[in-house]
Parts: C-alpha cells; structure tokens; sequence
C-alpha cells in the first residue's frame, strides 16, 4: 500500500500551508466563524480556476496597513510580491556528509548545464542556493511551466526533482518553512516535540539534525504529533524516507497531549529539551500560492483562532523542560495570532519564560521585529487598540489576550516577521522561548493530564526538569502515592492500529537467529526490535531506539501511537542460507554499527558492476573480493564501497570523476555462484549518479531495461539463486505471497498502518 501511495504522490503536490479542521489542527484558509465566536459568513460560489480569482482584497489591505508591519515605503513592493508565484525550493536531505555529496552532484550534473539558457530572449536563471541557509544544501529555483516545456535541459532537471524527491533524497519545502528547525538549535541527545507536524517538512528537517553525526544512531528521541489521522499518514510518508529509529508518530490533540512516562505509576513524566509549535493559522502568509486566501480573507479567521493556538502554546511550555527552547511559528502576518498570543503566555509564566535573543542566527536571512502595537477588528468592522474599548458583550467575544499587553519587558522585537518581498518568500513569523523556571500554575500539587473538557485552565501534570540532560523531569512530593494508571479511552480514532510488539527478550528464536548469524554486538538488545503482530512468522522487523523501547510500552494504552521504528530485517523467501531472515536497505544505516559479521569491502569497479547488473556472477568481481566471499554462507551481508575518490570509467586513466565523503553501503545476497545487491532500481539510479555516472534519467532507463529483461523470463532456476535477480521490491512481493499461501497477513511486509489515502490539504 505504501508503494502505491507513493507512486500517487508527486513533487508539485508538496507545498506548505495546512488546511484548517473544525477541530483546529490544520492549516490555511478554510472558511472560519466571523468574530471570536460569531455568526458564519455566508459561503460564496466556489470557483473552480484559480486562474478567475482576482489577486485583491481590500480588507486584507486595510488591515495590515493599520497594523504597521511593513517598513515605510515599501508596501507596494509587500503587495506586488503577494501577487506573484514562489519559486521552487528544495532542500537535500540525509546526514550531513551524504546531503553534501548529493549536493556536489546537482552542480556537477544538472546546475553547470542550466547556466547561460535563454528561452524568448529571456535568460533563465540558474538554481542558486539560499543564502541564509547552512551548508549549500537548500537551493531556489525560478522557473515556469513554459520554460520547462521548452527547454530539454530544464525538462530533464524537472524529471530528476521529481525522481529524487520520491526517492526522499530531496524534499520540496518552501524557504520560510524551514527557518524554525534551525532556530531550535537540535543535538542528537535532545528529546524532542513536534506539537503539529502533518505533512512532515520540518520533522524532516529535525530528523536531519538529529542524525548529523554520521554512522551512529542518536542518543535522543522525536515524537511527531498531529491530530489529523488521515494528515498522520501523510507524515509517515515524509519522515519514512530518513528512516530514523528515534522517531515516533502520535495522533492526538496538540492542546491536550498527554503525558508520555517512563514508569507505569506515571511518576516520570518525560520533559522535552526543544519543542516546535507550529500552531494551526489563518494562513495569509500563503497567498502566493493558496488563491483562496484572496478571496475568502477576512479578519475574522485569527480572531478565531487564538484561544486555540494559546492552548497549544500552553500545553508545549507545560512539556517544555527547565532550560530547554520552544520554537512558536505560524505563516501568518497576523499580531492576534503571533505577538498577541506570545504575550499572553509570557504573562501568564511570571517570569518563567522569556524571548531568545536569535539576532545573531542566519545573519544573512532579512527580516523584521516584532511589533508591540495592534488593533483587533470587531466582527462589525470596528477597530479597537485596547480591551477597555469594547462593549461587555464585546468582551466575551474577544478576550483581553487579543490586545496588546502592559507587561513589562516582553521584548517582542524579538520576535521575526519575515515579509514575502525581502527575499522572494512567503510569509511567515517566528519566535523562540526558553523555560526558565517550573511554570507558576504548575508548583501545586499537579491535577490529571488535560482532556477536551477541562479546557485552557487546566494544569498539566507534566514537571519541568532541571535542564537538557534528556531525561524525565523530577516527580513531585505530591504524586509520591500515585495509584497505577489506568488505560485510556481513545475517542474518535477511526482507524485501529496494528500492535507493536517487543522481542521478549535473548531466548527469543528470532533474536538468536540474527545474532549469531550476523554476530550483532553489545550496543543493540532484543527489546529495541519488534513486530507489528501478534501470531505467525515473523514477516518484517523493526528497530527502534533505547528509549524508545523503554517507553513505548509503558504508554501505547495513554496515547494513539501511529508508527514507529525502522525495518531492519525481513523473512527471505531465498534457499540455502543458515538464517531466515535478511537486512533490508532501507534499515542499513541503523542496524549497521551492531553488525561483526558478514561485511565485506568493495572496489569503485565492483560497485559499479554490482549495481549496473542485477545478478553478476562471482568470476566477474576483483580478484580481492572473490577471495574475501569464497568463504561466506550462502546468505544476507553488507557491501560498503570506502569514501574517498571515484575514478570515472569514460574519463581516461586516473581522471577522478567524484570525490565520496562519506561510505556507501548496500544490502547484499551470496550465492554459490552469484553475488548481488537487494538494492531497488530507483536506489541503483541514484547511487549510480553519485558515483559519476551521468544522468539519473538516462541510468534509470538502463537499469529498468534490464529489470524488465530479466523478469521477462519464463522460468527461474532455483537452487543458489543464480538467476534469480530479485531486489528488495520484488523480494517482498515474494514475501506477500508466501504470507498469504499460508493464510497470514500479507501487509506485515509493509510499513504497517500506511494508508493510501492522503488528505486533500497540503501543508509543510
């Protein structure tokens, strides 16, 4: 199922704004209740051509002049940007030293033959990378459909993002989306929060972070949350692709997470070290690319939303620990959705909380304070600076938190807006806070986790912790005769679950079996693996971190747990080996550092005929690794091809095509005869264009020949498998088959739980 709905998802369709719910964990411009609470606005015809919608609204106009967020005589230049399309932008994804490598590709490859094109006397502009933006790995790309249409060159850069971003080697991200990851300031031994991270960008981006330091697996631990369950899938599509054993994707309420512990008294609360709310917004930082947005804006949206995003701000403080920073974000320009609801939080922290002081960060991105001055429009069209203005049915309606605070030292120029005419963007506002002390509604005794009926008012039993050590908050005297938990009713979910079950322990047979076969060391232990059922074979094994061993356990009945852990092996359908199962690519990296065994070193020249064919035959490799696998079972191993110079096979003797910083390492198969890589072909394309191969499109056509070649035959042999070139793909096809035959569940190959079908709103 997944591999389908990847196949439905396409580059184009990735954009940034989340569409708003009822429940409010979207975003974008779905039509909200007039006023705080008032009466709906009357639906207008919907048009079906965003081309018809006219790029003007007045009110919008009026209400942003009155606010003075744009510097003076520059408004035209705010407007003018609004109305013209984003650039495409993109960001290489990976580890550090992959990211770089991919990187160094694009321009060898692609960038240095798309300078100097000019289509209709006009000169197209190459991809630049941003600026502002760490290690040349985000670029930005100013074309149109026209000019792709017109030009093969361009057409063929189009095809390779399309490619790689399916792949999940790129991710299409617009450049504002990715400021707030690099404001948190993440290390791989933080634990950390994403409050609303559907469809999944900036969760990329952390995982990104976590993982910089190559060949080790961090120490910290991510959890993913969005209310959305169909939104849940599609971020299990996006973070899927960095396959992080750290991660793990929940399905409940931003405003009210409960709380995540380590002890079945729920004692321990876990605390974060850094926290992302990116809270639902009206979303008028999007107009260049949500047409809607014209036409439906009105003031009203973000008076709607900010008791809701106060809420969620509330709970991410509650979960924050003492030292650690939380980063509030949202693509909206409105002061009632960003300065207003910052203020009110600070307020209410007495001095527990204040702005970080980012001047110094990304000192090439341009953008301006935070304002400490705004009105609030009433849902009659009045505008009020003040909450001593408004009536008494007013003042139920639009809560003094709406206006701008008398309390001291906010320092909300702190804050960023960053405006679409600075440097070609969206709009977007972000800011960060740092937890200085225990939060003063939380010094009592704490009352239970908050639900849907308890409301904003109610305290959160989470405790901060006394800095960034990672590690659960200290319990308080109060809760020192807590009763054990019980389970909790999980209302609403209309999709179950499958279970996710722990190895039992060192006698499991499964657990032995892979140790012994791949001599698996001391840093990896039986309860970081599992299955995602109860009976049966064991089909497909996921790994996951220590800590997130130790707690899912201790709270998959507390909380709607959507996915988590990395396949790591899976159930051979092959003949002939002393070990049922096999590792999986996908989960290489993770499972890699615990592997002693079967590891052998390949040449630049094995590689590339490993991966140019799908079944070489042993006399075909160097004379080195002959004699390194003439030894080895038959069975699963790892391939690692060293960093280092690649000499290009068309360049003549010693011409040096690419320069590897970091190893490759593929899954492989021995065979009496035969040695090959359980590698995809989309994966075979890709490394083969690292390696200096020339064009992922005009390899991938070579290398899909081949495989249709080869499964053209009528009949395999079987036997050592000398002829039967079966990638990782087509291994799991046979896997389905085998499960089924024997009256099991065929998807347990799969990712569990992916649905295929993706929720219309697109977000970032």
């Amino acid at each position: 199922m997944l591999r389908s709905f990847r196949r439905n998802l396409r580059f184009g369709d990735m954009s940034r704004g989340k569409r708003r719910r009822n429940w409010g964990n979207g975003r974008g411009a779905k039509r909200v209740r007039d006023g705080a609470s008032g009466d709906a606005r009357p639906e207008e015809p919907r048009r079906a051509d965003a081309r018809v919608i006219v790029k003007e609204n007045k009110a919008f106009e009026e209400y942003y002049k009155r606010q003075n967020i744009v510097p003076e005589g520059e408004w035209e230049a705010f407007m003018e940007a609004f109305r013209t399309d984003l650039p495409v932008v993109f960001r290489v994804a990976g580890v550090r030293s992959l990211a770089e490598d991919i990187s160094k590709c694009l321009e060898e490859t692609y960038f240095n033959k798309l300078t100097g094109i000019v289509i209709d006397d006009t000169p197209v502009d190459p991809p630049a990378p941003l600026k502002w933006y760490p290690d040349r790995v985000a670029w930005q790309v100013n074309l149109t459909r026209k000019q792709v249409r017109k030009s093969e060159e361009l057409a063929y850069f189009k095809k390779f993002l399309v490619r790689e971003s399916e792949q999940g080697n790129i991710t299409r991200q617009e450049a504002v989306s990715m400021i707030p990851p690099l404001l948190m300031d993440v290390k791989p031994h933080h634990y950390v929060l994403d409050m609303c991270a559907a469809p999944g960008s900036k969760t990329a981006q952390i995982i990104e972070m976590m993982h910089a330091r190559d060949g080790s697996v961090p120490d910290g631990l991510l959890v993913a949350n969005d209310k959305d369950n169909k939104r849940c899938y599609m971020l299990v599509h996006q973070t899927k692709r960095l396959n992080s054993p750290c991660l793990v994707v929940l399905n409940e309420d931003a405003s009210c997470i409960p709380n995540l512990c380590l002890d079945d008294r729920r004692k321990e609360p876990i605390v974060f070290d850094r926290i992302l709310c990116d809270v639902p917004c009206s979303g008028d930082g999007t107009l260049r690319k949500n047409m809607e947005v014209w036409r439906k804006w009105t003031a009203a949206n973000g008076n709607g939303l900010h008791r809701l995003q106060k809420r969620i701000l509330r709970r991410g403080l509650e979960m924050l620990a003492v030292g650690g920073r939380l980063v509030y974000s949202t693509c909206s320009l409105n002061p009632v959705e960003d300065e207003a609801v910052v203020s009110a939080l600070i307020e209410q922290s007495q001095g527990t909380v204040e702005l970080v002081d980012c001047s110094a960060d990304l000192p090439d991105l341009k953008r301006s304070p935070g304002i400490a001055t705004w009105t609030v429009t009433m849902r009659d069209g009045t505008v009020a600076s003040s909450h001593d203005e408004l009536s008494a049915k007013q003042k139920e309606d639009f809560p003094p938190s709406m206006f701008p605070s008398t309390y001291p030292n906010l320092h909300l120029e702190r804050c960023w807006r960053v405006l679409p005419h600075f440097q070609n963007t969206g709009g977007f506002f972000i800011v960060a806070l740092k937890k200085t002390g225990t939060l003063p509604w939380m010094k009592a005794a704490p009352a239970p986790t908050p639900t849907k009926t308890q409301g904003e008012a109610t305290p959160s039993a989470a405790v901060g912790g006394d800095g960034e050590s990672g590690s659960a908050g200290a319990a308080p005297a109060a809760e020192a005769a807590a009763e054990p938990r019980k389970p909790r009713r999980i209302f609403g979910k209309s999709f179950k679950e499958d279970p996710f079950v722990f190895f039992t322990g060192e006698d499991d047979p499964s657990w032995k079996a892979i140790e012994e076969y791949f001599q698996l060391g001391d840093g990896i232990k039986p309860d970081q693996l599992l299955t995602r059922s109860h009976g049966g074979k064991k089909r497909a094994i996921y790994m996951t971190s220590p800590i997130i061993s130790k707690m899912l356990p201790k709270n998959d009945d507390q909380v709607k747990v959507v996915n988590t852990g990395v396949r790591v092996f899976a159930r051979s359908t092959q003949s002939g080996a002393a070990c049922d199962f096999r590792l999986v690519q996908e989960g290489l990296h993770a499972v890699l550092p615990h592997i002693n065994a079967r590891r052998f070193t390949v040449s630049p020249s094995d590689a590339l005929l490993l991966l140019k064919n799908w079944s070489p035959q042993l006399f075909d490799l160097s004379k080195d690794l002959q004699k390194a696998v003439e030894d080895a079972d038959n069975g699963s191993c790892v391939l690692t091809l060293p960093a280092g110079a690649i000499e290009s096979t068309d360049g003549g003797e010693g011409h040096v095509a690419r320069s590897l910083s970091c190893p490759l390492h593929f899954s492989g198969w021995k065979s009496r005869y035969t040695l090959r890589l359980l590698v995809t072909a989309d994966d075979r394309a890709h490394f083969l264009m690292l390696l200096g191969q020339g064009k992922i499109e005009d390899i991938q056509a070579e290398v899909e020949a081949q495989m249709n070649a080869l499964q053209g035959r009528e009949k395999k042999k079987g036997g050592d498998g000398v002829d039967v070139p079966m990638d990782d793909e087509q291994e799991e096809a046979g896997g389905k088959a085998e499960a089924q035959a024997d009256g099991e569940e065929a998807t347990a190959v799969d990712d569990a739980s992916v649905q295929p079908t993706v929720d219309e709103g697109k977000g970032e």
